[in-house]
């Protein structure tokens, strides 16, 4: 079964430090981050950040993605975190009963989501879809971009010039 949907999916691939940042809600650097072109008509772009975490492959670890930008990375086969004290906004403190959660290796965020503008080559690219993939001997986002139109800042630079 195939697990990707372009070739620049399969594994990291293409050039670094080539992406330039034009909204990117936390202003992160991604200068680490690796572009591939998808196809010949440059409709999209793959993008693969690592992730900075210690959690070992996907033998010991379940990556689970939430909240658009979230990835935790749980220990496997899961492991019940057991009675413990958890800080609710409501009522306080209270004690969690056994099997409402699991261990897990680590938790971050990525520094690219839904909605970021980033710029390749004079085109803009919007962020539409990303996941975790374990490749290279570790974790990476796939990010995925389709083409938005010429970048704003080379048309004003055009315009000046003209």
């Amino acid at each position: 079964m195939k697990r990707w949907h372009h070739e620049t999916e399969r594994a990291p691939c293409g050039l670094r430090g080539v992406l330039e940042p034009i909204f990117i809600r936390d202003r992160h650097s991604i200068e680490d981050c690796l572009v591939a072109v998808r196809g010949e008509s440059r409709r999209g772009i793959t993008i693969w950040e690592p992730i900075a975490t210690k959690a070992p492959g996907p033998h010991l670890t379940r990556a689970w993605c939430c909240y658009l930008r979230t990835v935790i990375f749980y220990v496997y086969p899961f492991v019940s975190r057991g009675p413990h004290l958890v800080k609710s906004p409501r009522t306080g403190w209270y004690w969690e009963r056994d099997g409402r959660s699991f261990v897990a290796w680590d938790q971050l965020d990525a520094r690219l989501g839904w909605g970021d503008v980033v710029g390749l080559g004079g085109e803009e690219f919007v962020l539409d879809g990303s996941g975790v993939r374990w490749a290279q001997n570790r974790w990476w986002w796939l990010h995925r971009a389709e083409r938005r139109g010429p970048s704003r800042t080379a048309v004003s630079g055009a315009l000046e010039a003209a």
